[in-house]
């Protein structure tokens, strides 16, 4: 499994920041949005890779999307220069969304306006944001770069953890964030580590054995590991969330 980082300047993309709360909108009614990408480095990507969106050029950079590729790539007009040029896209699931938009206050018209001094910033403090990440994963461009790039595989398992651990905080969507519901977000969680973080899956899968999840199999049978994947232990999310990437254990079940 592979991971790739989009990027996305609202300043000049034609991906406005309208088209963007408009599309977090889409969530409330379903566990994914469809939309696609331009991808740089192409070649290689496939249907179910991993991505996450990443908003540069701004004063609140930041993670706005995560989700899976929905297709290989594929050629198509650029979305820039309209001479005939062609760019490769690739179509995606949205799981997860935030808008960084400053000072944001929406309005019946979807209308943006200023707020005066007495009312507060609703988009601050927002979770995933450049400062931040830049710090823990400082090999990683949070301020520019391509968009489509393939995130180094020793860097790909930390960083889903880290933004795993920060949805796994959230209660339920909000004016900046989107998403389905909280059971829905921790599957997708769950997905993303299953897909991307072989050791934490492998840990999973080893230590917590006996309290698997039996779907398609009875207790008893012999059930090849590779086969399983990961859940969360719906008992837990109704006391809390795991405050730290070491306590993920504690949460998550395998599933078989």
């Amino acid at each position: 499994m592979k991971g790739y980082i989009l990027r996305w300047n609202p300043k000049i993309s034609s991906w406005t920041e309208d088209r963007h709360e408009d599309l977090m909108e889409d969530l409330e009614y379903s566990d994914h949005a469809d939309m696609n990408w331009s991808i740089y480095d192409f070649e290689d990507l496939e249907e179910g890779d991993f991505f996450i969106l990443q908003q540069v050029g701004t004063d609140s950079d930041g993670i706005a999307m995560t989700g899976f590729f929905s297709s290989d790539a594929y050629p198509d007009e650029s979305w820039k220069r309209k001479d005939g040029t062609s760019l490769f896209y690739a179509d995606m699931y949205v799981h997860f969304m935030i808008s960084r938009r400053l000072n944001r206050q929406k309005t019946d018209d979807r209308k943006i306006q200023v707020p005066d001094e007495n009312i507060k910033d609703i988009s601050k403090p927002l979770i995933m944001d450049a400062v931040s990440l830049e710090r823990k994963f400082p090999d990683i461009q949070w301020h520019k770069g391509h968009s489509g790039v393939l995130i180094p595989q020793n860097l790909l398992e930390p960083l889903v953890l880290e933004l795993c651990l920060q949805m796994f905080q959230l209660e339920k969507p909000s004016e900046n964030i989107a998403f389905h519901d909280r059971e829905t977000l921790w599957q997708k969680c769950c997905d993303y580590i299953n897909a991307c973080c072989p050791e934490m899956r492998k840990k999973i899968i080893d230590e917590c054995s006996a309290k698997t999840v039996y779907e398609n199999y009875s207790p008893g049978e012999s059930i090849d590991k590779d086969l399983m994947d990961i859940t969360f232990d719906r008992e837990k999310i109704k006391k809390g969330s795991p405050e730290t990437i070491a306590e993920f254990a504690e949460y998550l079940l395998p599933r078989a």
